[in-house]
């Protein structure tokens, strides 16, 4: 599960790569959109100028006349689609910004997530060192063989310890008959 968890904030940096190219092939088609707007002006100019060339002309620049004003009219649909498509291509910015952020968030919150993770793994292994199945039947073990050993010890302090205290009596009693062989009065 980490390991999937971890392919998909690899898989979120890719698609935050790809959003900031996008975000940057966005403002390329501005530039485009710019000069576009800017042909579309120069051209609706130029048709003024033959139309006025066209009246002057009189008889003579009818024909000229009706190529001028198509022009003008060509200028003016591209104007409108110029608009049409920046008006399009601003929405679908904000859907990106949004998207591009959407996209940091999730990953910030995977990488979180992955971190905890990691960290809630390394405290159960740790968890597991101090609480495993077998611990309570080793410490049991160990606790019989320390009491075992402890009462072993403690038997043979108390033998060594009882042999001079009989020894000690015995000798406590022969000092007191020998004082009072000693202490007998005398007639």
């Amino acid at each position: 599960m980490v390991q999937e968890t971890g392919q998909v904030s690899g898989q979120l940096t890719s698609v935050s790569e790809k959003l900031n190219e996008l975000e940057s092939n966005f403002g390329s088609i501005d530039k485009l959109l710019k000069t576009i707007d800017h042909i579309a002006d120069r051209t609706k100019l130029l048709a003024l100028n033959a139309t006025i060339e066209a009246a002057t002309a009189g008889e003579a620049g009818r024909g000229f006349a009706v190529v001028a004003n198509e022009v003008k009219e060509l200028s003016r649909t591209t104007k409108t689609a110029n608009e049409e498509i920046q008006t399009t291509l601003t929405a679908i910015g904000l859907a990106i910004n949004e998207l591009s952020a959407t996209v940091l968030a999730s990953r910030e919150v995977m990488d979180n997530s992955l971190m905890t993770v990691a960290y809630l793994m390394e405290l159960m292994k740790v968890n597991d060192m101090f609480h495993s199945p077998i611990d309570p039947l080793e410490r049991l073990a160990r606790s019989r063989a320390t009491f075992r050993s402890g009462s072993s010890r403690l038997r043979q302090t108390s033998i060594a310890l009882g042999r001079p205290t009989a020894g000690c009596s015995k000798r406590r009693r022969t000092t007191r008959a020998t004082t009072r062989l000693v202490c007998l009065p005398t007639e």
